[in-house]
């Protein structure tokens, strides 16, 4: 969820002096460029942290995840997009990773189960869309920054170009 910056909303030490304090610094006018805009940026994460802060607390989508690998992560964006309508957003754009798939060696052993996290985890967020009624809207993808030769190294695979992306969504034509 969002992080808040807690010495401006919450007490410090059982007193609410610090987050009164912090709270008239950024509400007072600066004349110097770079206060002014510290503050404007510090006012516009308080408002941000309280809107995504109030979109999660929707009910959530029942669709379950899975809870390592990239089904967490994808649950967070289900919710932000379930709030979508309370957060102002036209148009959403998340990125989650995962990581373990620079597989030079053990690769028999270990890639079908990376593989294996993100089907499950792509298949729940594609569930949790139709559950929200949102499969036509959202459009989600795989992206990598290396592809694999074909050639074995004796245990795994080097680097090479290019590789298999996946694209899935109610209005994918495939």
């Amino acid at each position: 969820g969002a992080i808040k910056i807690n010495p401006a909303t919450t007490a410090v030490y059982g007193s609410s002096a610090v987050s009164s304090a912090i709270n008239a610094l950024i509400q007072q006018p600066r004349s110097h460029k770079l206060e002014s805009d510290y503050n404007a940026v510090t006012k516009r994460a308080l408002n941000a942290e309280a809107s995504v802060t109030a979109a999660l607390a929707l009910p959530q989508p029942t669709t379950v995840f899975p809870t390592d690998g990239i089904g967490p992560q994808l649950k967070m964006v289900a919710r932000l997009i379930k709030g979508q309508a309370m957060l102002g957003a036209r148009r959403q754009v998340f990125l989650v990773s995962i990581g373990g798939f620079d597989l030079h060696d053990n690769l028999i052993r270990d890639h079908g189960g990376l593989l294996g996290k993100v089907s499950d985890a792509m298949t729940a967020f594609y569930n949790a869309t139709v559950e929200m009624g949102v499969v036509n809207q959202v459009t989600a993808f795989t992206a990598s920054d290396f592809g694999r030769t074909l050639a074995s190294n004796g245990d795994g695979s080097d680097h090479g170009w290019g590789g298999v992306q996946l694209v899935l969504g109610g209005a994918v034509s495939g």
